[in-house]
C-alpha cells in the first residue's frame, strides 16, 4: 500500500518500467526470439501481474487521496477474491503450493497446519 507522494512516484515510475518490460518482451514474440514458447508466456505473466499489482495500489491510493475510501476498500476485497480463487485452483491442481495454512477470514496467514 501506497502512503505518501514520494512512494506513489515510485511505484508509478516502476509500473512504467514494467510495462516497458511487457512491450520488449512482446517484440521478442513477434520475432520468434527461440525462447521456448512457456517460458515466454511464463515471463509475460510474471511481468503481467507484478504490473496490475502496482497498477492496483496506484488507483488505491488515487483513490485515498481523493477521499473515496470506499473505492479503496472495495478494490482490497477483490484482490483477496482473487488472490483466495487462485490459491483455491492450484490447490485443486494438486500444485506443490498447497502448503495446508489456515487464513483467518479477511485472508491473512494464521500459522500451523490445518
Amino acid at each position: 500500500m501506497i502512503k505518501d507522494e514520494r512512494q506513489y512516484k515510485i511505484t508509478s515510475d516502476q509500473a512504467d518500467r514494467f510495462l516497458q518490460a511487457l512491450r520488449e518482451l512482446e517484440k521478442e514474440v513477434a520475432e520468434s526470439s527461440g525462447i521456448h514458447p512457456l517460458l515466454l508466456k511464463a515471463r509475460k505473466e510474471a511481468i503481467q501481474s507484478q504490473l496490475t499489482d502496482l497498477e492496483d495500489d496506484l488507483r488505491e491510493y488515487e483513490a485515498l487521496r481523493s477521499g473515496d475510501l470506499e473505492e479503496s476498500a472495495r478494490r482490497r476485497t477483490q484482490q483477496i477474491k482473487r488472490a483466495r480463487a487462485r490459491y483455491n485452483s492450484e490447490s485443486r491442481a494438486g500444485s506443490p503450493r498447497c502448503l495446508h495454512v489456515k487464513y483467518d477470514s479477511i485472508g491473512y496467514r494464521i500459522s500451523g497446519r490445518s
